[in-house]
């Protein structure tokens, strides 16, 4: 009896024992609980071997913003999980979102005006971050200027600030433009650049099947004659021909085609840069710091005005 008592005894602690790990690791009430659906947050967030939820790693220390944005291929899923992370404070949240958009392909102006459309005007960098995305778009600007001005932005087309310029002078105005001379003016390094605008250009696209016909037709005669020189006889002949025909709808369409303005630009740097190379298409962040008039050729009757700049930043626009 002994024996079965302290046999019964182990078997207990045992059990007892068993059961406060289940309970220390959670495990005994996890099988009871009702699955839930996931978070949008939580299903974006870094993977729990990378970081714990919002961010931060288990020191406590926020992760590197670069190594939270290339948690994610698609710019749309970068784009939310910078914004999960404004539990972990605005300014991280706006890094990580900078660092979304260094990954290049983030074209999402209008998720960027409404989510972060305080920032873009709040922060010092902003206006880079803006002129980023637009370039990424392809320099549209005769389009996205409006979201711009719809959202108060104040970020300028060129064209608006020089029929006004005294109004604009030192505002943030874009321009995109292809370099065509880099030079020194008085020691102090700039570029000549021609303004590139966007037109709509009609042309015809086809539509639905094609057809094509093809058909001959021949034809044969005969006549008699008689003159005095030749005297009289009969001549007979045939004619025939083939061909054939094609015909396919279409429907007018609408491309933008990039084109000279006309307008010159003279942008200043604070140093000469290597990248900035003739015959380049860039979007240019710039001061507007007026104008000037040019020097009149012999066949112009009247000098023209060209925009003095000063470079904050330059994007590559994305051809699309």
């Amino acid at each position: 009896m002994t024996a079965a008592v302290g046999r019964f005894s182990k078997s207990q602690r045992g059990i007892i024992l068993f059961r406060c790990a289940l309970l220390f690791f959670g495990l005994g009430c996890a099988t009871m609980q009702e699955k839930k659906p996931i978070p949008i947050e939580e299903a974006l967030a870094p993977a729990p071997e990378a970081a714990s939820a919002g961010g931060a790693t288990r020191s406590g220390k926020l992760l590197n913003p670069k190594l939270v944005a290339a948690n994610y291929t698609r710019p749309s899923d970068c784009e939310a999980a910078a914004r999960v992370r404004q539990a972990e404070g605005a300014d991280y949240a706006w890094k990580v979102l900078k660092a979304c958009v260094a990954k290049g392909n983030f074209t999402m102006l209008e998720s960027l005006l409404q989510f972060w459309g305080e920032q873009v005007k709040e922060e010092k960098d902003g206006a880079v971050v803006l002129a980023e995305v637009l370039a990424a778009r392809g320099a549209v600007l005769a389009t996205d200027m409006q979201l711009l001005n719809q959202n108060r932005i104040a970020v300028f087309d060129l064209d608006v600030a020089l029929r006004q310029p005294s109004t604009y002078r030192g505002k943030y105005v874009l321009v995109r433009g292809k370099v065509t001379d880099v030079r020194a003016s008085k020691g102090a390094p700039e570029v000549r650049v021609m303004q590139m605008g966007n037109k709509a250009a009609a042309y015809d696209k086809a539509v639905g099947r094609k057809f094509t016909s093809s058909g001959s037709s021949s034809r044969s005669g005969s006549m008699s004659y008689n003159t005095s020189n030749y005297g009289s006889g009969r001549a007979s002949g045939s004619v025939s021909s083939s061909g054939s025909y094609s015909s396919q709808m279409t429907e007018e369409k609408y491309e933008n085609v990039i084109e000279e303005t006309g307008q010159e630009a003279l942008v200043r740097l604070t140093q000469t840069d290597p990248f900035l190379v003739v015959d380049g298409d860039f979007l240019f962040l710039t001061r507007f710091d007026g104008t000037k008039k040019t020097d009149a050729s012999p066949d112009d009757e009247v000098a023209e005005n060209i925009a003095l700049l000063s470079l904050v930043s330059y994007h590559p626009v994305r051809k699309n």
